[in-house]
């Protein structure tokens, strides 16, 4: 459903949530909490990854407009270029902290062959390249995720296949339980529970590790809600609350001529025991446009942001916010920092350098 207008939508969206039950409270559309903070110099081209430090430090993986990999530091005032890679062909697509490190991720061109790359700082200012064995076989290394107990977890791609890997003391390991299936996802929580997700014949399974890879518990992942069904599985993103994880994506559903965007939610139980609800579904239309990024405090705390969308969620309560049309944005990354939330507003008709918004946290 694509051509309605924003009234009806909004009542549709409005009726869906008050009916499903589990699907949150219903809110009708609030004024929207971001607010500009900085402009990126006219020489980026986008922003690919955004991670929030302890601190408060907010680092981006950035591609400039010369092919340069460079990584963006915002420390509350100023925004600058603090690392540019020594390769002239190179990207750094991800980018994490957690346990005391910032690390970034991507690709490598050496001489006529790309490979995994990656670097890491301990303070934002130095940087170092870290060597990726050539015996993985990896061209490119994504989602990266450092722990507080000092593991790295990253996603890994070879010619043929992906997995998880992890790094700690000089040590890449690949865990071949992630291995063999297609749209793999990784996201990790603070204290180390990583979640991967990957999709074979349709179905939707969720491995999680509690003990750094040593072994993993698996999941199907499937609705208690017998109105809704995951669609296009392979294209769902993930985003961990707490020691749980949200999945956000297309919802298959029968209520007829019905296209819904929706979050499903994870239980906070132990590895194995997972029970998937839907949390939030609304239509799409001219009143909800999408879902591409999510970012949560909590598991009952968060953001949801998309082209011209933002999903607030308070205490459990999922509220539309209302982005005022002089803005015209287009969501790419956010992420949840110390004291509030952070996304990088992409390149619009209006907008033509991407913008850093802020949310306070209340």
């Amino acid at each position: 459903m694509t051509n309605v207008t924003k009234p009806w939508a909004a009542m549709v969206a409005l009726a869906v949530l008050a009916l499903t039950g589990s699907c949150g409270d219903a809110h009708l559309p609030q004024p929207s909490a971001w607010r500009e903070r900085a402009r990126f110099p006219g020489d980026v081209r986008r922003v690919d990854d955004i991670a929030a430090d302890a601190d408060g430090s907010l680092y981006f993986a950035v591609e400039k407009r010369d092919n340069a990999a460079t990584i963006y530091k915002y420390d509350g005032s100023t925004l600058k270029e603090v690392f540019r890679s020594p390769y002239a062909d190179s990207t750094l697509g991800s980018v994490g902290c957690g346990g005391g490190q910032i690390w970034a991720a991507g690709i490598k061109n050496e001489g006529t062959e790309e490979c995994a790359y990656c670097v890491r700082s301990y303070d934002g200012v130095i940087w170092e390249e870290v060597a990726v064995p050539y015996k993985l076989g990896l061209w490119c290394l994504g989602g990266v995720y450092p722990a507080a107990d000092g593991t790295v977890w990253l996603v890994g791609a070879t010619a043929n296949d992906s997995a998880v890997y992890t790094y700690r003391d000089g040590v890449w390991t690949m865990h071949p339980e992630t291995a063999g299936a297609y749209a793999l996802r990784l996201a990790v929580s603070a204290r180390g529970r990583a979640f991967a997700y990957h999709v074979q014949d349709k179905v939707l399974t969720m491995l999680i590790s509690d003990n750094g890879g040593a072994t993993w518990a698996e999941e199907r992942v499937s609705l208690d809600d017998p109105r809704f069904d995951l669609d296009r599985p392979s294209a769902f993103d993930m985003a961990v609350a707490g020691d749980t994880i949200y999945l956000s994506g297309r919802l298959s559903s029968d209520l007829e001529g019905f296209d819904f965007k929706g979050v499903v939610g994870r239980e906070d139980v132990p590895p194995g025991q997972g029970r998937y609800y839907v949390s939030f579904a609304s239509p799409h239309g001219e009143y909800f446009y999408d879902l591409s990024g999510m970012a949560f405090r909590a598991v009952d705390e968060g953001y949801c942001v998309g082209s011209q969308t933002s999903v607030r969620v308070e205490r459990g309560k999922w509220i539309k916010e209302i982005i005022p049309e002089t803005w015209n944005p287009q969501f790419d990354v956010v992420a949840a920092g110390p004291m509030s939330y952070w996304a990088v507003v992409g390149i619009s008709e209006i907008c033509r350098d991407p913008v850093l918004y802020e949310a306070a946290a209340e």
